[in-house]
């Protein structure tokens, strides 16, 4: 037996194994980039972790920029906009050209009303993508509430060129278009758009808009009707009643009308339609009621003025609508319709100097009728 061999691996045994964890210690110290991605929390869990976890998880690794992204996330689901934003602050000063920081940062602007700050963020995700279809549509969207209207115009074009079936898209174009009173082009947007979502009340409404304002007044009052059925707004029955008007159908009409104002009662637009309607109907006593409150709700309406004017006339209360013709050339001088009736009310009156001046003002502007027929009358020289 080799009795003081054995003694001495016996008593050195427990620093060789000291040895070997600090050589171990070591190694795993040489390559730790290596082990920090490996134990690295992937974005799949940062994305189901909770508030707290995520806290404890910045905590421990501040530096780690998809952390940052995923409670950003979070507060923009909570809508704690602001600390949304810091966090994504955060991330694009540990990773300046981080795409998705980039874009829910501007879309946490945008939540927030900040449209210069959501274009400036969009813009520059849309240079670092230029087909991001997040950004390009953010950007759009920013450069219209910012009232950009040509370029995000173009915007969404791109868009749309890049992704077809960009629902969204194709529903702010389809409005754009409307709002340019290109009608034609709006149905375009409208009509593949309700292809895509046939229960969309949105694209629904827009096609069936387009389409009355192009007087294929049939298919108009099916996209509406399906709207109503989906989702009973008041800017339907409007566009429906004004539908039932085009056709003939003023009975249906104004029961459209009246409930679009049972659903808006404030609405001067919908006043105003209900208005024009008992004056087509020859009720101009209720036409004096509506068109009234259309100007109690919008005190400079032009048309609601001439209107009103000329169912005072109708009614033979002359001195209204003197006053009301009056108001409308206050504010359009150049309103050659308002000039033509107050000069027949004038020629009512038989106030021949004043009405032969109306009339010849308005002859200037391009109504000669009613001068024409005075002259023949031997009211006016």
């Amino acid at each position: 037996m080799h009795h003081g061999t054995s003694a001495l691996l016996v008593f050195h045994l427990p620093f060789r194994l000291l040895f070997l964890v600090l050589a171990a210690c070591l190694v795993l110290l040489a390559v730790s980039p290596v082990v920090e991605r490996a134990c690295a929390v992937t974005p799949d869990a940062a994305a189901n972790m909770t508030l707290g976890e995520l806290d404890q998880a910045i905590s421990d690794d501040p530096r780690n920029a998809m952390l940052y992204i995923a409670r950003a996330q979070r507060h923009i689901a909570n809508r704690s906009f602001p600390r949304a934003i810091m966090d994504l602050d955060q991330t694009l000063r540990l990773t300046p050209d981080d795409l998705t920081a980039l874009v829910l940062r501007g879309e946490a602007y945008a939540r927030m009303g900040n449209w210069a700050r959501s274009m400036a963020d969009h813009e520059r995700a849309v240079q670092l993508a230029p087909e991001n279809e997040r950004a390009l549509f953010g950007l759009a969207r920013a450069r219209l509430e910012s009232g950009d209207l040509s370029r995000a115009l173009e915007d969404l074009s791109r868009l749309l060129r890049t992704s077809p079936n960009h629902l969204e898209g194709r529903l702010y174009r389809g409005r754009m278009y409307l709002e340019r009173n290109n009608h034609q082009q709006a149905l375009v947007d409208f009509d593949v758009a309700a292809s895509q979502a046939p229960e969309s009340v949105e694209a629904l409404f827009g096609r069936g808009k387009s389409l009355r304002e192009l007087g294929r007044l049939d298919p108009a009052l099916a996209d509406l009707t399906r709207a109503i059925h989906l989702e009973p707004t008041a800017p339907a029955y409007m566009e429906r009643g004004l539908t039932y008007g085009a056709q003939g159908d003023l009975r249906s009409a104004l029961e459209d009308f009246n409930a679009a104002l049972r659903l808006a009662p404030e609405n001067a637009l919908i006043h105003f339609h209900r208005a024009s309607l008992y004056a087509l109907a020859a009720d101009h006593q209720r036409a004096v009621v509506d068109f009234t409150q259309t100007l109690n709700l919008d005190p400079d309406h032009l048309q609601a003025l001439l209107g009103r004017g000329l169912a005072y006339q109708e009614l033979e209360k002359f001195s209204q609508a003197i006053d009301d013709y009056t108001r409308v050339i206050r504010l359009d001088p150049d309103n050659y319709g308002a000039l033509n009736n107050r000069g027949m009310v004038f020629l009512q009156l038989g106030q021949l100097t004043q009405g032969c001046d109306d009339l010849r003002a308005a002859c200037v502007l391009g109504r000669c009728t009613t001068l024409e027929f005075a002259r023949k009358e031997g009211y006016c020289p």
